[in-house]
Order: C-alpha cells, then structure tokens, then sequence
C-alpha cells in the first residue's frame, strides 16, 4: 500500500485553487500506477478542512500563512497531524510536499518520494524530479535518470534554431537580463516568509554595481504579469523589457542573467550562460550527470505514470524501458524552417 499525499495548506489568499487541480490532475495521471490512494473526492475534502486548520491554530489563511507552515509544520502538533492522516501507509509518494512535511515523514519512520516539475524545461516534454529518503529508492531513481548527453543534444536543437532565427544577438558583455517569476511560489519561501519585490530591488541593485552593464533588460514570465510596482522599479534602474524567446537568449554564450530563484538559473547552465540566483533554496536538483546524494532531486522519464515504474522503483521488479523522448522532427525543430 502506498499513500499519496500533497501540501494541502496551500492556497493564495485563502484559494486553494491551484492546489485542487493538482490533486484532481494527480488522479488522473498516476490512475494506471498501482497505488490504492485515497480518491480525488476524499483528498479535495481533505483541502477544504485544512482551511479549519488555519483557524485552529490562529494562523491567517493566506499564502504567508502557507509559507509560515511550509518550513515550521513540525512545531505545529495538530497541523502534522492533519497532514499525517494522509499518509497511513509506510510509503509515501506526495507531490511538491513542503520541506517540514518531509522531515515530519522522516521523523515517523515512513519512506516517502516527492515529486515536483524538473525545472528543465526545454526538453521535448515536460518531466518531473523526484527526491526520497530511502537509499534503495534513490539508487533505482539515479538508474532511471537520463545521460547528460540527452540534455546537450536538446540544447544544440535550440542553439541550432536560434543561429537561425536570432541574427540580431545581445553582446554579453554589454548587456544583462534579469528573469521575473510567479509572486507566490514554494521557491520563493525562506525560513516561513515570501521573499518580496524589495529583496529582488536589493539584491538586482547590487548584482548591477558589481556586473556593471550597459544595458539591462528584463524577461517577464510568460504566466503572470509583472507588478507594476516591481516594474517601474525595474524601469528606473534602467530595466527595458525584451520580448526574445528564453533560449535564444540563453543559446548567447556567456550571457550573464539573473533572477530571484527561478528555474531559468538552473537551466541556463546547460547552455554555457552565467546565472545569478539571488536566492537558491535548500531543495537540491543537481545538473543532470553529476553526483546526487540520497535527498537531492532527480529528473525522471516521462513514462512516470507507468506501473512498471513504480514497480521497478518500490518494489524492485524488472526494469521497464525508461521513455526520454526526442521530437518528433528534429530537423524541423533545429532549423525553425517552414513551407506551405
């Protein structure tokens, strides 16, 4: 038996929206896995309880509610064992569970794997990483993993393009771009609070005055919207927003980006680029290749969903096939050609 479980006090100013896709996703996506968890109806229960949660413990229904917990859950007896009561079994496979979640797990003697999206992104598929406690389970996941050659084929696709596409190149030594990310997310969290726009202003100031550029240009993310706030900060700093596709920009050699924690920082360094985390959390995800002890994050296949896998990784059952896919027109995707 194996339990499945999620950081159910997550929400954004009491809605817990984004937390009830991913449980209702989570269904639907590992329902061919072999677990015998709990069904979507009794955990999206589960996450309107745990506003009372919130409550019981005088602790605001909020996002800084949310990260307040996200790194102090231990120190909250009734708040574990909410979350407890999710993970019955003596395995746990939770998805993007906080950090005190995880030592609670530990603490009860329990094996868990959490999973989250890589913060890879430029593969031809989205994949997830998985980190665990359990060293047989860790060993089984670095035996999943793929080679390092499988990243560097895919950034020559985009290297490949952008020669194509982007003529007009930023020198990287006269410029630098700074990558905005989602206001409220798990990886902006330290110590229980948000790190706001102020530490992003502080911290861009300085990074400034040691890089000294001529020119600063600012990327949005592509899913929120910059606070206008935070912009015009940007903007008097001499910030002048680009709308260049993220890897062409990376595919310019040496270029020196920065970002408050953002993914791109972790990706960059694949496509021979200069990143600079303001903040870097202590989740690890490794480069793929290099050493990663028990705890760190893996990238796995993209047949995650299969029961073979999680036979394979549980239980020690044959290996499948671990899928890594590739595009489906390599040429067609390397050269940005199109006719017709």
């Amino acid at each position: 038996m194996v339990s499945f479980a999620f950081d159910w006090f997550r929400n954004i100013d009491g809605d817990p929206s984004v937390l009830r896709r991913n449980v209702a996703w989570c269904s639907h996506y590992f329902s061919q896995a072999g677990f015998e968890a709990e069904s979507a109806e009794a955990n999206l229960d589960r996450v309107a309880r745990a506003a009372n949660i919130f409550q019981s413990l005088n602790v605001s229904y909020n996002h800084y509610g949310w990260a307040y917990l996200y790194d102090r859950l231990d120190a909250f007896p009734l708040a574990q064992e909410f979350f407890l009561d999710s993970c019955r079994d003596d395995v746990v496979v939770g998805y993007e569970m906080s950090r005190a979640q995880c030592r609670v797990l530990e603490q009860a003697g329990k094996k868990y794997i959490n999973l989250r999206a890589h913060p890879v992104r430029f593969l031809t598929d989205y994949l997830l990483a998985a980190s665990t406690n359990d060293r047989d389970f860790h060993a089984r996941l670095l035996s999943a993993a793929p080679p390092r050659s499988y990243l560097d084929q895919h950034v020559a696709f985009h290297k490949a393009r952008a020669a194509r596409r982007y003529q007009r190149r930023m020198d990287p030594d006269a410029g630098i771009v700074f990558f905005a990310q989602i206001s409220f997310d798990a990886s902006r969290i330290r110590n229980g609070e948000f790190l706001g726009d102020e530490f992003i202003s502080l911290n861009l100031e300085r990074y400034i005055d040691v890089q000294k550029p001529k020119n600063i240009y600012v990327k949005r993310h592509p899913h929120e919207k910059m606070k206008p706030s935070l912009l015009t900060t940007l903007k008097k700093m001499g910030g002048k927003e680009i709308e260049t596709n993220t890897y062409d920009l990376m595919s310019v050699e040496r270029l020196r980006l920065c970002a408050l924690s953002s993914s791109v920082c972790h990706e960059a360094v694949y496509f021979g680029a200069v990143p600079t985390p303001f903040y870097t959390p202590p989740d690890v995800t490794p480069l793929v290749g290099e050493q990663a002890p028990v705890g760190d994050y893996i990238m796995t296949p993209a047949n995650i969903f299969d029961r073979a896998f999680w036979s394979y990784i549980l239980q020690d059952a044959p290996a499948p096939e671990f899928v890594y896919p590739m595009p489906l027109a390599p040429f067609r995707t390397a050269s940005g050609l199109s006719w017709g």
